[in-house]
């Protein structure tokens, strides 16, 4: 089950934690005005493993389309939303992050998989524009009203169906 929880920071900025079977994944806008991106799986830290893949499917179609919109956009060398793919690519079921965790659990105390997406001279440059996008977008989630998807309702049924059998 998929649960979105979204909470304004201390600076007033949207912030979110996804939790999943798997762990929860966290997206915050910090006061260094970069990017977070951060995972947290349900293991205890001293059994994290090097890497962890957290999965994100249409359980929650409207986390899926923000994610869905920023894989495509880099994958067609496209960061900015004003310029359109010519072609449709939504063909997906799910998408995968993976995060690799490069910190000795014994030298630190509070090991992390976190991503930072810097807003100023940004290696990412101009895919950062296209992160910054995809949180923007995730800050209409309105959790009070989620009205839901037909893709959303599919994967529920699918997944119900794998179930039965």
């Amino acid at each position: 089950m998929v649960e979105i929880k979204k909470e304004k920071d201390g600076n007033g900025y949207d912030k979110f934690k996804i939790t999943t079977d798997e762990g929860s994944f966290n997206i915050n806008f910090g006061g260094t005005l970069d990017l977070y991106w951060s995972y947290w799986p349900k293991e205890k830290i001293k059994n994290w493993p090097e890497s962890k893949t957290f999965t994100i499917t249409k359980e929650n179609y409207f986390l899926y389309q923000k994610i869905e919109e920023l894989y495509i956009r880099i994958k067609e060398k496209n960061p900015f939303p004003k310029i359109e793919p010519e072609e449709d690519t939504t063909f997906l079921e799910e998408f995968n992050l993976e995060d690799i965790n490069n910190l000795d659990k014994e030298d630190y105390a509070f090991p992390t998989f976190s991503v930072r997406f810097r807003n100023s001279g940004s290696r990412y440059e101009p895919y950062n524009f296209t992160f910054m996008n995809m949180y923007n977008g995730l800050c209409e989630y309105d959790s009070d009203y989620h009205q839901i998807h037909i893709e959303e309702y599919l994967y529920h049924q699918k997944a119900y169906q794998k179930l039965k059998k």
